[in-house]
């Protein structure tokens, strides 16, 4: 089974033309690890961590008639990133996801990337200009200058807490806004 040049490849003609029930485990096993460190990275939660990776192998498996997929790694990953980003946007207290907009644009499995990296990129924009001047400088100095809280409040001097609620109030728009946006994506 093992294709020296590639044997992700491999696998994967074996299960879309065969059904092939050896390369599918081959699949598993080489990448149910990093998949599930990469999940829990983010969500800190075993068992919803596990659930991501078994889902995502149960739909490549529904689906193994039509997979066409370049490159494995960078799918699985990415569809781990795509599925702890619904997770994460459903809950209130979830960070912002500044990666998501990487993983979206670099993603090698569209054709129209460049496109939705330039569309991001506007998108993002527009967002900090919606900003009102104190959020927006707080948000920069944070994510883009990687400031703590202490340093911005001390910089811009107003309280630690205020600081706190302003980078909240951008991280909820900042969520909402790609939630749309991910939905949009995902529907065409």
């Amino acid at each position: 089974m093992d294709d020296n040049n590639n044997p992700d490849k491999e696998c994967l003609r074996l299960l879309r033309e065969k059904g092939d029930k050896k390369a599918f485990c081959e699949i598993y096993e080489r990448y149910w690890h990093s998949m599930f460190n990469a999940a829990y990275k983010r969500l800190k939660d075993k068992g919803l961590s596990q659930d991501i990776v078994q889902n995502i192998f149960i739909d490549i498996w529904a689906r193994q008639k039509s997979l066409e997929i370049e490159n494995l790694s960078a799918f699985l990953h990415t569809a781990v990133r795509f599925q702890v980003f619904k997770i994460v946007s459903r809950s209130k207290e979830s960070p912002v996801f500044l990666d998501l907009i990487q993983t979206i644009s670099s993603s090698p499995f569209r054709a129209d990337g460049k496109i939705i990296e330039n569309e991001l990129q506007a998108l993002f924009e527009k967002f900090l200009l919606s900003l009102p001047e104190s959020r927006r400088k707080i948000f920069v100095m944070h994510y883009m200058e990687e400031l703590s809280s202490r340093e911005i409040s001390d910089k811009m001097g107003i309280s630690q807490k205020t600081v706190q609620n302003q980078m909240k109030t951008a991280e909820n728009q900042l969520r909402n806004m790609l939630a749309r946006f991910l939905s949009a994506l995902l529907t065409l």
